[in-house]
């Protein structure tokens, strides 16, 4: 991102923008936002009224602007399908065909011309840090037979799809599959093949539809956090902040619900006798989830904090 970017988006917004606003503004360009930000709350002393409330607006206006995507979605007509066509060939975008093993059968290959192309490019420079900020995702759907429900996506610039001339080339991607993305995979695939799904995936199941999976996930979960804590290597390299999302989601809404159909006689003695062993866990891991800043039962019977 340049500084002409920075600025013309907040002048764009105000329509003006004065000497002092347009210093922080620099500042700002240069990913200075925070040094930025200090200056205009701590020297309001030898400031004017009129400067201090301009100093308000740029803090406000700096702030607006961190939270907001440089760009939209695209979407994309038939040329741009095209160029996104040409690209899989002159990459050699592809899935390597891989032999059977011991309960997997063989999977062919696909090459550059085996894959639906989506009608929108999705930005992707916004959503993750180490993206380009010119980065668009555009999804492809393979057509193969017998691999029909593979989805993958290929990385491209704005200025790719938009046929300039002089765009950037960005790194091209593996043809990640999109359900190797999912945070559940670890429990719907086996080494066989991908655990049914659908809505009659739960028939077969004891107790309440979906409990084994609710307490796979809270028994998983809770593992990989005394892993994390005892340095040992975690799942899909979770960091704190994921264990901290993982973790809050689950004990917010997975556990209360199996709490809701055990009160009600709905889970099966397999599914109550797993509730109370994880539960007796938790219990016992209570002082380590502390000293961690994670979420235990008792922050469940507090009243949650909004904004803070």
């Amino acid at each position: 991102m340049t500084e002409q970017d920075v600025a013309g988006t907040v002048e764009s917004v105000d329509g003006t923008t004065s000497k002092r606003a347009a210093e922080r503004v620099r500042a700002a360009a240069n990913g200075a936002v925070n040094a930025a930000a200090e200056p205009m709350a701590t020297d309001s002393v030898g400031m004017t009224a009129a400067e201090q409330a301009e100093a308000a607006r740029m803090r406000k206006k700096l702030a607006e602007f961190s939270s907001r995507a440089l760009y939209e979605d695209m979407p994309l007509s038939a040329a741009q399908r095209e160029t996104v066509r040409e690209y899989l060939r002159a990459v050699n975008f592809h899935i390597d065909a891989t032999p059977a093993g011991p309960g997997r059968p063989a999977r062919p290959g696909a090459g550059p011309d085996d894959f639906e192309i989506a009608d929108t490019a999705r930005y992707l420079g916004y959503m993750f840090q180490k993206e380009d900020l010119e980065s668009f995702g555009v999804g492809l759907r393979c057509t193969v037979e017998g691999l029909e429900g593979v989805h993958t996506f290929i990385r491209m610039s704005r200025g790719q799809l938009l046929g300039e001339a002089e765009a950037k080339r960005l790194a091209v991607n593996a043809p990640v599959r999109a359900a190797d993305a999912l945070t559940m995979r670890r429990f719907r695939d086996t080494a066989a093949a991908p655990v049914h799904t659908g809505e009659d995936a739960y028939t077969a199941q004891a107790g309440v539809a979906g409990g084994n999976e609710d307490l796979a996930m809270l028994e998983a979960q809770l593992a990989d956090i005394r892993d994390y804590h005892a340095g040992r290597p975690v799942y899909d390299h979770q960091e704190m902040l994921d264990l901290k999302i993982y973790w809050g989601t689950l004990l917010a809404g997975r556990y209360p619900r199996l709490k809701y159909f055990e009160r009600n006689g709905e889970l099966s003695p397999e599914q109550v006798t797993r509730l109370h062993a994880f539960e007796d866990r938790v219990e016992a891991a209570t002082d380590m989830l502390e000293e961690m800043g994670l979420p235990t039962f008792a922050t469940l019977r507090t009243t949650p904090v909004v904004n803070g």
